[in-house]
Order: C-alpha cells, then sequence, then structure tokens
C-alpha cells in the first residue's frame, strides 16, 4: 500500500473515531438540557391524554362502542413511558450535582453516560407517542365502530327447486378465491328468495365473517342511499360520515371500516 494510501485510511478511521466518541460525549453534556428538555415533552404528551381520555370518557357514554384496540396500547404505552420518564428525572436529580472540576465534569462518566443516553432514547419515544396521541382527533378515530350483528335471520318463502342452486352458491362462498356471486334471471324465478336462504344459513353457520349486510338497490339507485346504509351497518358514526363531502370521501371512510374484516354484502333487487 502506498503511503499516501495508507495515511488516507488511517484519517478516515480517525475522523469515525472521533465521531463515535462525539456523539457517546453528547449524552454526557446534553444530560441536564435533556432532562429539562423531557420534562417539557412530558407536560405535553400529558395533555394530549388527557384530551383523549376526555373523548374516550365521552365515548363510553354509548353501550354499543367499545375502546379501538390501538388506542389501548397507545395508553399503556404512555403510563410506561410516564413511569421511565419520572425514574430518570430521580437518578438525573442525583447525578447532576455529582460534578467535579468546578461542577464541569461527572465524578462517575459511565454511569451518566448511560442515563444520557436513555434520556435521549426516551424523548425519541415520547415525540413518537406524542404525535401518534395527536391522530386521535375525534371519539371516531378513537372508538372502534359499532359491533354490528353477523347477519339478522329474515322471513322466507320456500325454496323448492333451488337447493341445488343454493349448494352451488353456498360452495362459491366458502372458496377463498371468489370474491362476488352474481344471481341472475327474470323477475319472480326466486333471487331475492334464494338470497334470503343465503342470509339465514349465514346467520346460522357465521363460517368466519365479521359483518354480513342486506342492501336494496333498487331499480333506479341512489348511491348515498346505498352507502349509508352501509356504513350504518358497519357502525360508522354520523358525526364522522357528515364531514365526507363527496362520494369518493365516503367511500374511502366504509374502505377503512372494512379493509381489515372478512365480510358479505348481499346486493338486493339490482336491475342494470
Amino acid at each position: 500500500m502506498e503511503p499516501s494510501s495508507f495515511i488516507g485510511v488511517i484519517w478516515d478511521a480517525a475522523k469515525c473515531f472521533c465521531g463515535c466518541v462525539k456523539k457517546e460525549a453528547d449524552f454526557v453534556c446534553n444530560l441536564e438540557n435533556n432532562l429539562k428538555l423531557l420534562e417539557d415533552e412530558r407536560k405535553k404528551l400529558e395533555d394530549i391524554k388527557k384530551d383523549v381520555e376526555e373523548q374516550i370518557e365521552e365515548a363510553q357514554n354509548n353501550p354499543e362502542m367499545k375502546i379501538s384496540h390501538q388506542l389501548e396500547c397507545w395508553l399503556q404505552r404512555v403510563e410506561a413511558i410516564q413511569k421511565e420518564i419520572e425514574d430518570n428525572g430521580v437518578q438525573g436529580a442525583q447525578e447532576i450535582p455529582n460534578k467535579c472540576l468546578n461542577q464541569r465534569c461527572p465524578k462517575n462518566c459511565m454511569s451518566s453516560h448511560k442515563l444520557g443516553k436513555n434520556v435521549a432514547k426516551v424523548l425519541k419515544d415520547v415525540d413518537e407517542l406524542a404525535t401518534e396521541g395527536k391522530n386521535f382527533g375525534n371519539r371516531d378515530s378513537i372508538v372502534s365502530h359499532k359491533v354490528a350483528p353477523r347477519a339478522i335471520e329474515m322471513r322466507q318463502d320456500d325454496v323448492v327447486g333451488l337447493d341445488l342452486m343454493f349448494n352451488e352458491v353456498w360452495n362459491s362462498i366458502e372458496e377463498d378465491n371468489v370474491g362476488v356471486i352474481g344471481l341472475y334471471g327474470m323477475g319472480g324465478a326466486g333471487k331475492t328468495t334464494l338470497l334470503k336462504k343465503i342470509n339465514n344459513e349465514l346467520a346460522k353457520r357465521g363460517v368466519g365473517f365479521d359483518f354480513v349486510m342486506w342492501v336494496v338497490v333498487s331499480k333506479e339507485p341512489n348511491l348515498n342511499s346505498i352507502m349509508d346504509n352501509i356504513r350504518k351497518l358497519v357502525g360508522i358514526g354520523d358525526d364522522f360520515w357528515n364531514r365526507s363531502s363527496n362520494l369518493d370521501e365516503k367511500a374511502a371512510k366504509i374502505y377503512g371500516a372494512l379493509k381489515q374484516k372478512k365480510f358479505v354484502v348481499l346486493l338486493d333487487d339490482i336491475w342494470d
């Protein structure tokens, strides 16, 4: 290796080493400032938590509502981080006054470094929790949708002569790769009767669906009305729904409620 190349390698290594040393030293040098900043961030996070808890209390007055799992996890993490902040504060109160060289250097660099590194990590965690907490901006975003019935049994006529067709449709329902099933025929052929039989069997058997929804389309379909019926069945609240200004926004909200669910939508009386 040429002397100049060797010196370059040594220089790069030295810069990298010095950078790492500075980063680690900053944990000690910035400890006092970071502890003060952490206390300020703790107060902000506490305010966010109080706002969310007020919305939770309001939502819990509705027996059909339940707190979302995501929010429950967030509250648990906030409580855990609050305990960690308190522990860091107690340790910092002991560590900061314990200095030498005219109060410029900690007597125990190792413990100060460990505490400073942990405080920096907690600051980052608190910032993430605060950002996540601000996203719980309204009751609909912190509360799970209403628990909708899997299916409601309906009065049906006899299905004489439709058993073969029912079995064929039911087999398709149980297939993983089938997303849409169409029942078509002349008026009076028994389409609605067959659809009611399917609905009632879904109510009896369950077969793992989170939602089973019956929606009447009619000869002159009204998309607003159809979407409104669906959103009520999946439990999207009035306030959240009424903030939608167009069909695309409404569709997005229905999609958000159903994208992680296994569901059946039974559309009756379709003409075109």
